[in-house]
């Protein structure tokens, strides 16, 4: 069974067919699919979406880009109670400026570093009290990420379990989510990215989850629509890289995402 650990079916390039790709994603093998929020409104969709379809279930969060955005924490408690919801996020730092944006300033200032990590902060505690793992996203903020979820667990120590989503940096990076005890997400981008697939190479495969990302992150690279069927690749991906059977590469994975998300 393979499971994509973060997709994005309620986004608009899935708008008129989330249903049937699911469907067809099932069919190929991918038995389950978390739906992943990125603001109060792509989380309610998640929600609404798994609600309707037994495959899917959803994540709720903000990103880090729609920190400029609303934020309103009693909103993302409610969504994130609804008994679909397996995780707080996506939620992070992302310090990459993008060139494509609603906000009028793109610019990464102090000012929206520090209005990046109040929100993360507020989602971690959030993660905290309700018992539910994190989706993390780290894009350009490895260090900064780590610093801010050390700020918000010093105090009894204890982290929340989660995963860095699309996992990216240096194996040092690397070594230090292990030493916490996170999972990290391997996405189909393992299929051009060497740095990707050092990362997998280096990680236990008990602490690897199958992401894609979909419909971003596709591994043509050719802006086609990614799905959630690419993670049948990634699979095959690490399983190359490590010398290991495809087969122990999906069982294991999946275990993996059980274990974390409780779906």
């Amino acid at each position: 069974m393979y499971i994509d650990t973060h997709c994005h079916l309620n986004f608009g390039a899935f708008t008129e067919d989330w249903k049937e790709v699911a469907d067809h994603c099932v069919k190929a093998g991918v038995e389950k699919m978390i739906v992943v929020g990125a603001d109060l409104e792509t989380s309610a969709k998640a929600v609404e979406i798994a609600q309707k379809h037994p495959a899917l279930f959803a994540g709720v969060g903000v990103h880090p880009h729609h920190a400029p955005g609303e934020f309103d924490l009693k909103k993302l408690k409610l969504l994130a109670q609804n008994k679909k919801v397996v995780a707080i996020g996506e939620c992070g730092l992302d310090y990459h400026v993008y060139k494509n944006t609603k906000y009028p300033n793109p610019a990464i200032t102090p000012e929206l570093k520090t209005q990046q990590k109040k929100i993360f902060g507020l989602q971690i505690q959030l993660a905290k009290e309700l018992k539910l793992p994190l989706i993390i996203h780290n894009r350009e903020a490895g260090e900064e990420t780590l610093d801010v979820l050390n700020h918000f667990c010093k105090d009894d120590g204890q982290y929340p379990p989660g995963v860095f989503h699309c996992i990216s940096g240096s194996k040092k990076l690397l070594q230090k989510i292990l030493s916490l005890g996170f999972f990290i997400g391997v996405d189909a981008n393992i299929v051009y990215s060497s740095e990707v697939q050092t990362l997998a190479s280096d990680a236990p495969l008990d602490r690897i989850l199958l992401e894609t990302d979909a419909p971003y992150l596709g591994p043509g690279r050719d802006g086609a629509r990614n799905t959630p069927k690419s993670v049948k690749i990634v699979a095959r991906q690490i399983s190359q890289l490590k010398n290991l059977p495809e087969t122990e590469v999906i069982a294991q994975t999946a275990a993996n995402a059980q274990k974390l998300f409780k779906c």
